[in-house]
């Protein structure tokens, strides 16, 4: 079982992990500065690359959710539902980081996930 964790929760990055057999076989930090939101897909094809895998080898996409910026939370919310409804495999929104043991322990979601918020928009 392969499993890609994306976790939104850093104000400045989003951190793309592949977990096989509960260990992380590999890991990327994607800043998110402007202009750079465009990296997380790439971010998520190297880390794939990097271990010889493919996308149609993902069995589950968790998302760790509760971003800071508004355009972290709703891109990496975007692209897992992207990727599980694309390849046909749930994705789960967690509040906090599981243990890598809890992760296939963890119930299967069905559907969608939404994008979390930290706090109120600040716009302007």
């Amino acid at each position: 079982m392969i499993l890609l964790l994306v976790c939104s929760r850093d104000e400045d990055a989003v951190q793309v992990q592949l977990v096989r057999d509960a260990q992380i076989v590999g890991e990327e930090r994607v800043p998110f500065d402007s202009g750079e939101s465009q990296e997380l897909l790439p971010t998520i094809e190297k880390v794939l690359v990097s271990q010889n895998a493919s996308l149609d080898e993902l069995s589950r996409v968790f998302l760790v959710q509760g971003a800071e910026r508004f355009t972290v939370s709703r891109l990496s919310a975007v692209v897992a539902n992207a990727l599980g409804w694309s390849l046909g495999i749930p994705v789960n929104g967690l509040d906090e980081i599981p243990s890598l043991e809890e992760l296939g322990r963890l119930e299967v979601a069905t559907g969608s996930i939404e994008a979390v918020y930290s706090k109120e928009p600040t716009i302007g």
